[in-house]
């Protein structure tokens, strides 16, 4: 690829955003999937990699306190790009309780290995 090629690429973020996603992501979400979970089968209704990803982005965005997350990151507009994201249907984001008590029980090697 050109630099004339790549400057027009950057033109349109959301296609850089696209490919950074399409060659990163995948792999880090299958590994999010992998991460020990805890919670008791009748109870969970967020996957592990929707957890992770809606916390790591929150992060991303400049979210560093989970009750900001939750009023900020919690728009219709959210829900709809990590649905995509993730190729998950998410009704809503889970509450930052739910994050919480799920970084709380992570073993902290398997996050570290990611």
């Amino acid at each position: 690829m050109t630099r004339k090629e790549k400057r027009e690429l950057m033109k349109d973020k959301s296609l850089v955003c696209t490919l950074i996603i399409d060659k990163y992501l995948p792999r880090l979400f299958i590994m999010f999937d992998q991460l020990t979970d805890l919670r008791q089968l009748g109870k969970v209704t967020y996957s592990m990699k929707s957890i992770c990803v809606t916390r790591l982005f929150a992060l991303l965005c400049g979210l560093t306190s989970m009750n900001s997350m939750t009023n900020k990151l919690n728009t219709n507009i959210s829900i709809t790009n990590l649905s995509k994201i993730i190729n998950e249907e998410l009704s809503d984001l889970p509450h930052y309780d739910t994050i919480n008590d799920i970084f709380d029980d992570l073993k902290i090697d398997e996050l570290r290995k990611i």
